[in-house]
């Protein structure tokens, strides 16, 4: 199974995106919402946050997630202490997930996360994909979703790395400039450039994918020809961040440098 990753900054619509190749058949990972259900009400992980972290529970016994970031935010030591907690149980998680997905012969999954360069984690992928807008774009966007002052949503894409950085680790990179006809149809490019990319033995859809996805042609592809093994993590050329999670592991394998192909045109 081949697992790409999905990033893109606050604003650039990568849910959005990650929402279309769902359409698609794509099976879509979503790490904010693995992040959230491994603290769920009555989960290990909630019992271990709030052991470590006293006064982070609502009276309903749900996490306050607004006191949690306030507590670590600016505490360089007690955001390692929570990493040191969540990122085990995410990367046992989405190991979990992936496994199950390629036992079923999924051929392909992506990975979304807002955080996978920052972390090195697309070292260990496929592939990764990227989306972009135009800051103007991301500051509207932030107003209507967040209600968020111009000064603050700009404050707060100030804060991530630039787009630019990521798009030099990209495979693939999709504008969102917030046509939607436009977007779908890069993600309709990127999965036709990914079914040539990765050629294998074909079978043959059933009538109701066919119907249901124009991507019908790509999503049966061979879980032999395609297959890859996650194991314990291997030796990498590229460094991540101290504490940040490593769960994306493969048998040890060349990939060339990504020259990022640009989906819009």
């Amino acid at each position: 199974m081949r697992v790409f990753g999905l990033t893109g900054n606050i604003g650039t619509g990568k849910s959005t995106v990650a929402r279309l190749f769902a359409e698609h058949g794509v099976p879509v990972i979503d790490a904010d919402q693995v992040a959230r259900e491994v603290v769920a009400p009555g989960t290990p992980g909630l019992a271990e946050v709030a052991a470590r972290f006293p006064g982070v529970l609502t009276p309903q016994g749900e996490l306050d997630r607004k006191a949690l970031a306030a507590r670590v935010f600016a505490d360089a030591q007690e955001r390692a202490a929570l990493n040191a907690i969540l990122h085990p149980l995410i990367g046992r998680e989405v190991r979990g997930r992936l496994d199950r997905l390629a036992a079923r012969g999924q051929p392909l999954a992506l990975y979304e996360a807002a955080l996978i360069v920052e972390n090195g984690l697309h070292h260990g992928l496929d592939g990764l994909i990227v989306t972009t807008a135009p800051v103007e774009e991301q500051v509207r966007r932030l107003a209507l979703r967040d209600g968020m002052a111009e000064a603050e949503a700009r404050a707060r894409i100030a804060t991530q790395l630039p787009s630019h950085e990521k798009v030099k680790a990209a495979d693939f990179v999709i504008e969102n400039t917030g046509a939607p006809e436009l977007l779908r149809a890069q993600v309709a490019r990127v999965l036709e450039a990914l079914a040539r990319r990765f050629p294998c033995w074909w079978k043959k859809a059933t009538p109701e994918r066919r119907a249901n996805s124009p991507a019908a042609r790509w999503t049966c592809w061979s879980a032999i020809h395609l297959q890859c093994t996650w194991g314990s993590p291997r030796p990498s050329t590229a460094s991540s961040p101290a504490g940040s999670p490593t769960f994306f592991t493969r048998p040890s394998r060349a990939r060339s440098p990504p020259r990022a192909r640009r989906c819009g045109a």
